[in-house]
């Protein structure tokens, strides 16, 4: 396994930092595979569990990530696929 920062092809964001109530993430696989996305706070705190099933090859995923219950600040969703782990940051400021 290993782990990517910054950009990487499939996975993009929309409105982020986050200002209003929410945002989105889509995500398209290129094959088949097990999806986990999780959101961490700052200090490496799980907050919630996003998606956890298996991906259909091609299909794109959209995800609403709400900051409805979350502090102004800095925060992580991990991004597992098959053999990748991908790291990405979350601001929210209102």
């Amino acid at each position: 396994r290993h782990t990517r920062y910054g950009t990487v092809t499939g996975v993009q964001t929309c409105a982020l930092p986050i200002c209003s109530e929410s945002s989105m993430l889509y995500y398209k696989s290129d094959k088949a595979e097990d999806l986990k996305i999780e959101l961490f706070d700052s200090r490496g705190l799980l907050i919630s569990e996003i998606f956890n099933d298996k991906t259909e090859e091609g299909v794109i995923y959209q995800f609403e990530v709400s900051a409805k219950n979350l502090e102004n600040g800095l925060y992580y969703y991990n991004i597992h696929s098959g053999n990748e782990n991908i790291r990405k940051t979350l601001e929210v400021k209102r």
